[in-house]
């Protein structure tokens, strides 16, 4: 049930002030929403990680090499969309729907800084040098996650691409069932 819920809907579960709960059923069931199971959070994070590195790690410049501009844009949306869902996930937090994402990041403890990155690859000049620009700038945001994910003890790979990353953090998933879904699954 971890994986087929939403985070934004999680989110939403657990957000907000309650006025009144004189039983305290509601905020045990909030407390026990926002601990998301260990595996479930790394199969969350791997799905993010690969769709980093397959949209703004790989896809964006290869999109522009073949002078798909749109095509180059929306991959770059993708990445910040996963990117900025993998801080909240390593922030032990679920993710809002996409008009608070990236307002939200700035009450994380944990990677708040890459939120004028992010919107920057939305932003930004698309022109030849804006290009370079954004490449290098997701670049980077990548290596602070990795860093992250590191410190975090959920990889140790050198590998710049996430893609490694996700299928490490995969490996480390102990329910059998969850490890045998299909990274981009959930």
């Amino acid at each position: 049930q971890w994986l087929a819920t939403p985070d934004h809907a999680l989110a939403e579960a657990v957000n907000g002030e309650v006025f009144r709960d004189d039983t305290g059923l509601l905020t045990e069931r909030r407390r026990r929403l926002t601990e998301m199971p260990e595996d479930a959070l790394r199969k969350r994070l791997a799905g993010r990680l690969l769709l980093m590195g397959q949209s703004g790690q790989y896809n964006y410049g290869r999109c522009l090499k073949h002078g798909e501009e749109g095509a180059a844009m929306l991959a770059l949306a993708d990445f910040v969309r996963a990117a900025a869902g993998a801080i909240y996930l390593l922030n032990r937090r679920h993710a809002p729907y996409y008009k608070w994402l990236l307002r939200g990041m700035d009450a994380l403890p944990l990677l708040s800084d890459m939120r004028p990155a992010l919107e920057y690859l939305l932003t930004g000049e698309n022109d030849e040098s804006g290009r370079a620009t954004k490449q290098g700038v997701a670049e980077d945001i990548c290596a602070a996650v990795v860093r992250e994910l590191k410190r975090q003890g959920l990889t140790d790979g050198d590998w710049d691409y996430l893609e490694p990353h996700a299928f490490e953090i995969m490996r480390r998933i102990e329910n059998q069932q969850i490890r045998a879904m299909h990274v981009m699954e959930g």
